[in-house]
């Protein structure tokens, strides 16, 4: 992996890491754990229907609006600050296609030349 990062054919790939915490109410957090809890408590309910019950749960408060927009707004200085300097691309990777999508639409709602319909021009 580290020859892929120095030895890219297009150039070294160098990653940025770049985290969004859940804004959680103070509030909520007492009554999300309770319902965690309920779900954990229920023996009957299959394995596999529990993980997905609780994904979604996870995945509605990572793709929350307010999130996406953030997280759009920081995507977008981050990568025209690089930009500034250096030319290069962006990648970023979503928990689920729901947020890509909604991620998409919030940075070109902030930048709306980032669009092309065809597909394979991009930015």
């Amino acid at each position: 992996m580290f020859r892929f990062y120095t030895k890219c054919p297009r150039g070294p790939y160098i990653p940025t890491s770049r985290i969004a915490k859940l804004d959680l109410d103070e509030d909520e957090k007492p009554r999300i754990d309770a319902e965690i809890e309920e779900l954990t408590e229920d023996q009957e309910q299959d394995a596999t229907e529990k993980s997905k019950s609780k994904w979604s749960r996870i995945e509605a408060l990572a793709g929350s609006e307010k999130r996406i927009k953030l997280i759009a707004k920081d995507i977008v200085e981050h990568l025209e600050a690089r930009l500034d300097a250096m030319t290069g691309k962006a990648m970023a990777v979503c928990m689920s296609r729901r947020i890509c999508v909604d991620l998409y639409n919030a940075i070109v709602e902030l930048r709306p030349d980032w669009h092309s319909d065809p597909y394979c021009k991009g930015y």
